[in-house]
C-alpha cells in the first residue's frame, strides 16, 4: 500500500513539476524564405509589379532566414542599376519584431510580425515593404527588360 501511495505521490509531484510555460521558437515563426509582396509609397500601392508590369513586385527584396541566426537580404531588381542587392545578415527576435543586423552597428532594419502573419519594414514615414512567407523565392530575369524598357536608347 506503502509503495502505491508512494507512486501516486511522485506521479502528483512530477506532473506538477512539469508546468511550465512553452519556449517560443523564434525560427519556427521567422525562419525560410520570405518576399516582398506589397510596396506603399506616397505615390501608390504596388502589389502585383513594381513601377513596371514587368518587374514583379517579389523583385523588389526577398529575405532568408536561417536556423544558426543568419540569412541575407536581397534586391533582385538592383542587378537593373548594376548593384548586387545581396547583404548578408545576423537576426534576432524580439517579441512581435524581427531586427536584421548587417554589417555595421547602424545598420539594423527592424520588421514587425503582423497579426496576419506577415513581415512590414517601415523605411519611413511614407514607404511601407510588406513580405510574405514562401516556399521559394520568385525567380526574377532582368533580361525581360530591353534597353529601350530601361529608359535607354541603343
Amino acid at each position: 500500500m506503502k509503495k502505491i501511495l508512494l507512486c501516486a505521490v511522485s506521479a502528483v509531484l512530477l506532473l506538477s513539476g512539469c508546468s511550465h510555460k512553452y519556449i517560443d521558437d523564434p525560427y519556427a515563426k521567422y525562419g525560410g524564405y520570405w518576399e516582398c509582396i506589397k510596396v506603399v509609397t506616397d505615390e501608390g500601392v504596388y502589389d502585383e509589379y513594381y513601377l513596371d508590369p514587368k518587374i514583379p513586385v517579389s523583385a523588389v527584396y526577398n529575405l532568408a532566414i536561417a536556423e544558426d541566426g543568419t540569412g541575407y537580404l536581397d534586391s533582385p531588381i538592383s542587378v537593373l542599376y548594376g548593384e548586387n542587392g545581396k547583404q548578408a545578415l545576423k537576426w534576432e527576435a524580439e517579441d512581435s519584431t524581427l531586427k536584421l543586423y548587417g554589417e555595421s552597428s547602424s545598420d539594423v532594419l527592424s520588421l514587425e510580425y503582423t497579426e496576419d502573419e506577415r513581415l512590414l519594414l517601415r523605411s519611413d514615414e511614407k514607404t511601407e515593404i510588406w513580405f510574405g512567407k514562401v516556399d521559394r523565392l520568385t525567380a526574377f530575369d532582368p533580361g525581360v527588360l530591353n534597353d529601350k524598357a530601361k529608359g535607354e536608347d541603343k
